[in-house]
Parts: C-alpha cells; sequence; structure tokens
C-alpha cells in the first residue's frame, strides 16, 4: 500500500515525469532527498521506465487499431507481433481470444498490407476496432 508521500510522487511523475525532484518536493512539501530515496524505492518496485506519449496524428500516423485475434499459429503470430515496428502494444487475454494488438499505421493502404501479411499465421478469428478519438489517456493512478 502507497503511503501519501508515494501518491503524492507517483501522481506529480504520471503528470510529467521528467518533473525536476526539488520542485515535486517543494509542491508536496517533502525534502528533495526524501523525495530523491522515495523515488529511487518506486523505481526498484514499482516504477517500470519513463516513456513519452505520442501525438501520432503529428507523425503521419492516421490509423490506430485494435486487432483481437486467434491464431492457430499462436506462437509464431505473437513472435511475428513482437518484431513488428507497426505493433505498439500486445496483450494476451482469456475468452475466445488469444490476443489484442494495439497498431499504429499510417493509412488505410498500410493497414490493408499488414492484414495480409498475417493471413500467414492461419488466424482463425478476428475483429478489428478503429480508434475514432481518444477520450482519456495514461491517467490511472492521477491521484
Amino acid at each position: 500500500m502507497l503511503n501519501k508521500k508515494e501518491k503524492g510522487i507517483i501522481k506529480k511523475l504520471r503528470i510529467n515525469s521528467r518533473t525536476q525532484l526539488t520542485k515535486i518536493g517543494r509542491e508536496l512539501n517533502i525534502p528533495t532527498s526524501t523525495v530523491f530515496k522515495i523515488t529511487k524505492d518506486l523505481e526498484r518496485d514499482i516504477i517500470q521506465k519513463y516513456i513519452s506519449l505520442i501525438d501520432f496524428d503529428k507523425l503521419n500516423y492516421y490509423f490506430r487499431i485494435f486487432l483481437v485475434s486467434n491464431s492457430t499459429k499462436k506462437k509464431e503470430f505473437e513472435s511475428f507481433l513482437v518484431k513488428d515496428s507497426r505493433v505498439n502494444n500486445i496483450y494476451k487475454i482469456s475468452g475466445s481470444y488469444d490476443l489484442i494488438s494495439e497498431i499504429i499505421l499510417k493509412n488505410r493502404k498500410e493497414m490493408e498490407s499488414f492484414l495480409e501479411e498475417i493471413k500467414r499465421f492461419k488466424i482463425k478469428e478476428k475483429s478489428i476496432f478503429y480508434i475514432i478519438e481518444e477520450c482519456k489517456k495514461e491517467s490511472f493512478l492521477n491521484f
């Protein structure tokens, strides 16, 4: 269970992971040395990495899809997805499907090419969901 200081530090880092520890300490009324120690402890157990959230549209990647799939060649398909640079996230799931994959593409042609490419993995079932608009992003544990 996180204490109040840890929650405050996580909140500040979730808003902007590049915030200086001195600023976090000042805003939370905690000594910088304490913020540093707590942050190091959190990095050992809870914080996996610091990342940048990208606006894909500004990089001309306008197609963002979620592919829900079930393949007869599970391991090969998963390995392909892990290595493919167009795939942003992959999740193993329960139920009648095996995986949910988030794929980032520039246009419809690129999407059709990707879907053609994965046919070799004997996809038994698949559903494709197009992201039309992001309503909420990365705000869990924003205490």
